[in-house]
């Protein structure tokens, strides 16, 4: 109920100024750790809200892009679970291909499209070959975003939530001022979650940055899967220096249900920091990110780092984590993007049979756009 209250709260008060006009649970093993990376689509922002916009005014009817990105990564982990010293070494290269289609309807609706090909390179076992990955209409009006069927959504910087979702996403306002509301559901097969994501941003005379969210995800055909169950709120507070330059302090508040496990209230915070953006177009264009992590087990639901937030919660110890992540971009040349990603983590807190986890993560990619 306090949840409820603080979140109706914040609404309330975000929606006043809009009225005017009017988003992990893993069971897998250390060793079957996935690695992502930034691409076109999820690039231009760390600003869930701005995340998507773009001109709507370009002439082609059906327009054709994509990406092509091999990633090496190297992990250490480390700990002591049910009394034993626990260690592992990780390597993982991997090659993506992405091709999406648009097709531009009329001067509001787009209709998009996209495949995925996902290859481990040393363990072709989790390989995830040819599938859909977006499909969608998506509604552009002076004060409305609409957007329908499979979409990526990133939940402000995406400590939260940065993944696929199958549902109806509504946004009424401005880039700047604005609320979102989303129904549908992530995940897939056994691991299928139904929920919904109420969301309000505003940046106040262009420097001061507020959001609030409030995330609920629920596996009702199968309640007996890792975190069935997950309750998040967000609360963020930021400075913007410049549009491509600003940190925020966001507070974390979840609960949840792990299998027939109940978790009470976890509370931490993630600041971070951006500085620069990149242009694939533009040689020599760059983003710097640093964040800092105090993020409980029960907020992350499906992490955008190119970390394993999952070993912190391996046997369901639940234990968060801490530590510093740092993500570089640098445009090499046109169409082609260098990445450069590193992180430092241990767990946020002990269990009784779980303690001294750390995690240490070095990564690089190179993907070619087009």
């Amino acid at each position: 109920m306090m949840i409820r209250g603080i979140i109706i709260g914040m609404f309330c008060a975000m929606l006043s100024v809009n009225i005017a006009f009017a988003a992990i649970g893993t069971n897998k093993n250390v060793t079957e750790v996935k690695v992502k990376a930034r691409t076109t689509e999820d690039k231009n922002t760390d600003y869930g809200h701005l995340q998507e916009d773009y001109d709507k005014k370009k002439p082609q009817k059906l327009m054709f892009n994509g990406t092509f990105r091999y990633l090496y990564g190297q992990g250490r982990m480390e700990g002591k679970l049910f009394g034993r010293d626990v260690k592992e070494k990780i390597i993982m290269p991997t090659w993506r291909t992405r091709l999406y289609v648009t097709y531009k309807a009329d001067e509001h609706w787009n209709i998009n499209g996209a495949l995925e090909d996902n290859r481990v390179l040393n363990n072709h076992a989790q390989d995830d070959t040819v599938h859909w990955h977006r499909g969608y209409a998506e509604g552009i009006y002076p004060k409305t975003k609409i957007l329908a069927g499979r979409f990526g959504y990133k939940l402000s910087r995406g400590n939260v939530m940065d993944t696929t979702a199958d549902g109806l996403r509504l946004r009424f306002g401005e880039s700047q001022n604005n609320v979102t509301a989303f129904m549908g559901r992530i995940g897939s097969e056994q691991d299928r979650r139904e929920g919904y994501i109420l969301n309000a941003y505003r940046l106040w005379n262009k420097k001061i940055i507020t959001e609030a969210a409030y995330v609920q995800f629920k596996n009702t055909s199968n309640p007996n899967r890792k975190w069935n169950e997950q309750k998040v709120l967000d609360l963020t507070l930021g400075y913007q220096f410049a549009p491509d330059v600003f940190f925020t302090w966001e507070y974390l508040r979840a609960k949840g249900k792990d299998r027939d496990s109940r978790v009470a209230d976890q509370n931490g915070y993630v600041f971070n920091f951006n500085y620069g953006d990149y242009d694939y177009t533009k040689k020599g264009s760059y983003r710097l990110r640093v964040r800092y992590y105090r993020q409980p087990q029960a907020s992350i639901i499906v992490h955008t780092m190119n970390g394993y937030p999952g070993f912190f919660d391996t046997a369901s110890q639940h234990l968060g984590m801490r530590g510093w992540g740092l993500c570089w971009d640098y445009v090499l040349a046109k169409g082609i993007l260098l990445t450069l990603e590193g992180y430092d983590l241990k767990n946020l807190h002990t269990s009784p049979y779980a303690d001294d986890f750390r995690e240490r993560i070095l990564g690089g990619s190179i993907t070619f756009a087009f």
